[in-house]
């Protein structure tokens, strides 16, 4: 989970994504159904990820380490 709230997922085709987060009417939380950003590609399968305080991420494949900066979250549409 990052500090914005977004939440990041890393999958066995390399891709890391960031989903955005809202409560349902009964104050649950619940992913929304639509990815927010695909920040790119690891070599490998994403074996694991984690996040930073500073919002920055780590994604590992078992061979290499990379470092994202993701983008700000967006602003919703009026």
């Amino acid at each position: 989970m990052l500090p914005d709230g977004r939440l990041a997922s890393g999958s066995l085709d390399g891709t890391i994504r960031l989903w955005s987060l809202q409560r349902d009417v009964d104050s649950r939380l619940a992913v929304s159904s639509v990815q927010v950003t695909e920040l790119g590609h690891q070599l490998g399968g994403v074996a694991a990820l984690v996040a930073f305080p500073d919002g920055r991420l780590a994604s590992g494949d078992g061979l290499c380490v990379r470092l994202w900066a993701p983008p700000p979250p967006a602003l919703p549409e009026l």
